[in-house]
């Protein structure tokens, strides 16, 4: 499939190559469809390098020339943030890098962390987030098992494959498994699957299309067959809401795509994450914030537990889970613009206490 797929999308590549300079110009590119103005769009879309053409791991990732899971990877901000998280931890343990082998105290490692990303460096370790750091529970860290979990507390991966976010741009929709597995058990049985809000019977259809090996419950594995229809495309979405054809998105074409439960996170996208105050999204700035998350329950609103008008960290809260602390802390960041360690109502929507 994956052989058949790069023989597909290297075919229509040297399809409108036409002078042959392993690179397509707009005009090239163009001339695959007839639908210039779309054609345009897609172009300054996938020119992730801004080099004016497009290269053939550009075009790789162009959606409806392969299955959206077969398409080339694009652009993901948090890589960026990956990488900037395992450059602290390295500096934090005196240069880890150079001693890879090299085994840490997971408790404490854990408490470091926390009281790394938490306002008074607080450092309460939970049996659930230790269990997420020292899965084999011998006590100790590795430095490749520090780099899995910094992904898995940024929300990239979970603990086994698929990851939570893929190359190609699609989003596992990992908030809608954790809102149906209501006793916590890993795994959707039958009961948790039809009682689910997000459930279409024509969507979804019946738990034995999906529960593989048969058992009558649907693991995270299977759920996140990547051939299964829990996936939020963001390259398709971005396209979808881009009714202008601009390869951006502005408030109004932001609000008009935005489903009723995630509404309240449109001010706040272009508060923290339009990055050049420009009044536009562009893809990377998009995909970096949390309307685009779809790993947990982001859309939920935060309530104003102290009444004093605005949201400190410990109130911006999402579920009761102890998961993503550091896409957590992520987003607080990016939304606290003023940097006062506190979201007023300018910078992010919130309830206030009953």
């Amino acid at each position: 499939m994956l052989a058949n797929a790069a023989e597909t999308i290297r075919g229509r590549f040297e399809q409108a190559d036409l002078d042959d300079d392993q690179r397509l110009s707009l005009q090239e590119f163009q001339s695959l469809a007839k639908n210039d103005k779309r054609q345009k769009r897609d172009f300054l879309l996938h020119d992730f390098d801004h080099s004016g053409d497009l290269s053939q791991r550009e075009f790789a990732s162009v959606v409806g020339i392969v299955e959206p899971w077969l398409r080339g990877s694009i652009p993901d901000p948090f890589d960026n943030l990956i990488e900037q998280a395992v450059a602290a931890l390295d500096e934090s343990y005196d240069g880890w890098n150079r001693r890879p082998r090299e085994m840490v105290n997971a408790h404490s490692f854990v408490a470091n962390f926390l009281g790394s990303i938490s306002f008074g460096n607080k450092r309460f370790v939970t049996g659930r987030i230790l269990r997420q750091a020292d899965r084999n529970a011998d006590g100790k860290m590795s430095r490749q098992e520090a780099r899995v979990f910094l992904q898995l507390q940024l929300g990239t991966r979970w603990f086994e494959p698929p990851p939570l976010r893929e190359p190609t741009g699609r989003l596992l929709r990992f908030d809608r498994f954790l809102s149906a597995d209501v006793d916590r058990s890993g795994s959707l049985s039958k009961t948790e699957w039809l009682a689910a809000p997000w459930f279409q019977q024509s969507e979804h259809g019946d738990i034995k299309r999906w529960d593989r090996d048969g058992n009558g419950q649907l693991s995270y594995a299977e759920f996140a067959e990547p051939t299964g229809p829990f996936y939020l495309d963001t390259l398709q979405w971005f396209r979808n809401a881009d009714t202008n054809l601009d390869s951006t998105l502005d408030a109004e074409e932001l609000t008009a795509a935005t489903d009723q439960p995630r509404a309240h996170l449109v001010g706040s996208t272009f508060t923290g994450f339009d990055t050049n105050h420009d009044g536009r999204l562009t893809l990377l700035e998009y995909r970096a914030s949390m309307h685009s998350c779809v790993n947990y329950s982001w859309d939920r609103r935060c309530i104003d537990q102290n009444g004093d008008l605005a949201i400190d960290y410990s109130e911006f809260r999402f579920d009761d889970l102890d998961l993503f602390h550091l896409q957590r802390r992520y987003f607080f960041h990016r939304l606290d613009i003023d940097g006062d360690g506190r979201l007023s109502s300018r910078e992010f929507a919130f309830k206030a206490k009953n």
